[in-house]
């Protein structure tokens, strides 16, 4: 099996979340901004764009390796994350904060190249933030993962609202509404997707100590809130993205996210308790919010 710096590749992929789709939808999450943001196919590869974009990945692994490396506890004490607890043990807690460390900072001198690349302030601030994001995230004693909804909004500023603007800022000199509004309510359906997230993990979560949205609020409430916050988000990027790139397209770029929606509506329109799994989240949910990501940036791109 490969090795980077003595430990196995798959075990820093696991820690990573590097498995399965994901990485797709964290590249969907890095372009989003220059999708929006650019003219024409060529500044795909300028400079600005590819150093945003390359930040972004940086960014966006780094924190998610930092909450694979708090989150040990936890994680041994769920079935569904075996894998994940037995390759953060195998790395160490250590390890992974350097892994986080070392990406966190390389994201940020990659944004500061964007910045003096495009002339333009924005990117190397927005990496400040989506870092200082990440720590109030994860980080105790503030660690707003486990403050309810306040947590999910917390993420989805961090993945994928600020790297968003990290990455449109590096190739378009001023915020225009329009991409502005859609970023808000992609980041609001991110917000109740990620509370709604939590409530496979209630169980686990509650045993640890960790007051997620679903711990504090229990399933039923939380799951309820999630949906609504969902429908929100999807109703404000769907009618700005409607008018401006016409109705079809935007039904067709967000149909997975209205099916993922419908999946979390049933067990309240059916009046059951059931509850989602792990399984049935990476199975199921992961790779249609994925596909949902990709069509979001190719939104804009199919209009060039």
């Amino acid at each position: 099996m490969l090795e980077i710096a003595g430990l196995h590749l798959r075990d820093v992929m696991i820690i990573h979340r590097l498995q399965g789709p994901l990485p797709l939808m964290y590249l969907a999450y890095a372009v989003w901004g220059v999708s929006f943001g650019i003219g024409d196919f060529r500044a795909l590869l300028s400079v600005p764009a590819l150093a945003a974009v390359v930040a972004n990945l940086f960014l966006i692994c780094g924190g998610l390796v930092l909450n694979t490396a708090v989150d040990l506890a936890t994680d041994q004490r769920h079935a569904g994350k075996k894998d994940l607890a037995h390759a953060g043990r195998r790395v160490g807690r250590r390890g992974a904060l350097c892994w986080a460390v070392g990406e966190l900072s390389a994201g940020l001198l990659v944004a500061l190249i964007a910045t003096i690349a495009s002339g333009y302030w924005l990117p190397v601030v927005c990496a400040a933030v989506i870092v200082l994001l990440h720590v109030l995230y994860n980080v105790e004693p503030i660690r707003l993962k486990h403050r309810g909804f306040i947590g999910a909004v917390c993420f989805a500023a961090g993945l994928p609202t600020v790297p968003s603007l990290l990455s449109y800022s590096s190739v378009h000199s001023g915020l225009e509404t329009t991409a502005l509004v859609t970023f808000a309510g992609l980041g609001i359906l991110t917000v109740g997707r990620t509370a709604w997230w939590s409530v496979p993990d209630h169980q686990p979560d509650r045993e640890a100590g960790a007051r997620t949205a679903a711990v504090r609020y229990g399933i039923a409430r939380a799951t309820a809130t999630a949906c609504a916050i969902m429908t929100t988000g999807l109703v404000i990027a769907g009618t700005v993205m409607g008018l401006h790139y016409g109705p079809i397209k935007m039904l067709i770029s967000l149909a997975p996210h209205l099916i993922v929606l419908g999946a979390a509506l049933r067990p309240l329109m059916n009046g059951t308790r059931a509850v989602p799994t792990m399984r049935s989240m990476r199975r199921q949910t992961i790779p249609l919010v994925t596909l949902g990501e990709v069509l979001i940036a190719a939104l804009p791109l199919a209009t060039l």
